[in-house]
């Protein structure tokens, strides 16, 4: 019971009481819901908590005999003015260009999913640490499926189509004060994503925990590898390590058309982010067969020269978004083919998939595959002929020229050329 000083005085302490009641974050914050890290609360807003919040409970539970009409009155102003940015409690956002996982507060065994055989988002178990859970955030605020390269769409529609341009995603502050609701923007329109358990779902209001959602940084990320092939190609917003604990789990390198080949340039040490390569795969696949992952540990920002090459003819090439390939684009892309192997060869399909490397390269004459050079040993496409008019100068080592490299070693322009 408060004994207030004046009637005038016991008025104002209602008021203040009856701001501070309907203000619900004061029940249970303190000072540990503040950080510069995830899923807390914003410390640039703590100031704000601490001068109105902080001033109320001590006029309310401390000096509530004591406080004079004056600060009473400052105090119910403060309230009053700042109602709506103290009902917003913004949490410290998830930083532009990295890959997340998010992990269900209602559901704590669930994380949100990628669907890569239909398109569409679900709830998946959350010891799954594989692709389909991770999701990256574009510069503009925008979720990209890792596995489809595809953006999160408006209501129901999950996924959206390629080419779409996608939606901004709001980061709000959830029930507990200690996660995230996740909605698409469109205008002043929000949709907020439902974790129900198996099942996922959009809504206007989110007024259950099922809306909330932890946010967790991907520490490693699992990159796609054909164990069989023995290569692959990758393009990641991030710094990634190419050995853990002493081994090596891939080889990567850098590529440029010269001399009509595409030579290749080992990357020593961490891959610089933003940099596409092809890389051969060493050790420590994960995963059942034809669904394995290779994890490599993500770094801190590589400093010096950023990759100045990407979109350049000639060059290897990626992109973060999945987008339509153009009807007069010439682009080569790795692929396994029955007949010759591994190689660079046209690439004829509708999509250019996003966080894998392509090459963007109009030939002098048209050719349908290109010749890899690592290091100045040359791996090849078996079986395919050289239609340049004879400039191509190819031996066996018998000394016989020949238009027609199989298996084995050759010797080309006077280099040699081993045909896997």
């Amino acid at each position: 019971l408060i004994e207030a000083t004046s009637i005038a005085n016991a008025v104002s302490l209602i008021k203040l009481a009856e701001l501070y009641k309907n203000a619900p974050i004061v029940s249970r914050v303190d000072d540990s819901y503040f950080a510069t890290q995830l899923n807390k609360l914003d410390p640039s807003w703590k100031d704000l908590f601490d001068d109105c919040i902080g001033g109320t409970k001590t006029a309310l539970f401390t000096n509530a005999n004591t406080v004079s009409e004056s600060e009473l009155t400052t105090l119910i102003s403060k309230m009053n003015t700042n109602k709506s940015s103290l009902a917003s409690h913004r949490m410290y956002q998830p930083a532009t260009g990295k890959f997340y996982r998010f992990k269900s507060v209602k559901h704590s065994d669930k994380r949100l999913r990628s669907n890569v055989s239909n398109g569409v988002l679900q709830c998946g178990d959350a010891g799954d640490n594989g692709r389909e859970s991770i999701f990256y955030l574009t510069a503009d605020n925008k979720l990209v499926a890792y596995v489809e390269g595809q953006y999160i769409g408006w209501n129901n529609s999950a996924l959206a189509d390629v080419g779409d341009a996608g939606y901004v995603t709001a980061f709000r502050c959830g029930i507990d004060y200690a996660s995230y609701t996740i909605a698409t923007v469109n205008g002043g329109n929000k949709r907020y994503i439902y974790c129900g358990g198996t099942t996922w779902d959009r809504g206007d209001t989110p007024d259950d925990s099922g809306y909330d959602w932890v946010i967790e940084e991907v520490p490693f990320l699992p990159v796609g590898v054909n164990t069989t092939a023995g290569y692959g190609t990758l393009y990641s917003p991030v710094a990634l390590e190419q050995s853990h604990s002493g081994t090596n789990r891939i080889k990567a390198y850098t590529g440029a058309v010269a001399d009509g080949v595409l030579k290749l340039t080992p990357i020593e040490g961490t891959i610089p982010q933003n940099t596409p390569v092809i890389f051969e795969y060493v050790t420590g696949a994960e995963g059942a067969e034809g669904n394995q992952n290779v994890f490599l540990g993500v770094q801190a920002d590589v400093e010096g020269d950023a990759y100045a090459n990407n979109g350049t003819n000639g060059y290897l090439s990626g992109q973060f978004v999945t987008t339509a390939k153009a009807a007069d684009a010439s682009i080569y892309t790795l692929q396994n083919k029955s007949t010759h192997g591994i190689g660079m060869y046209k690439y004829n399909g509708t999509n250019i998939k996003a966080f894998r490397a392509y090459l963007p390269y109009t030939a002098p004459a048209e050719r349908g595959a290109l010749r890899i050079v690592f290091d100045d040993v040359t791996t090849g496409i078996e079986g395919i002929e050289v239609n340049d008019g004879g400039k191509t100068a190819i031996y066996d080592l018998s000394g016989r020229r020949v238009s027609r490299m199989t298996k084995g070693l050759y010797i080309v322009n006077g280099k040699k050329v081993f045909i896997k």
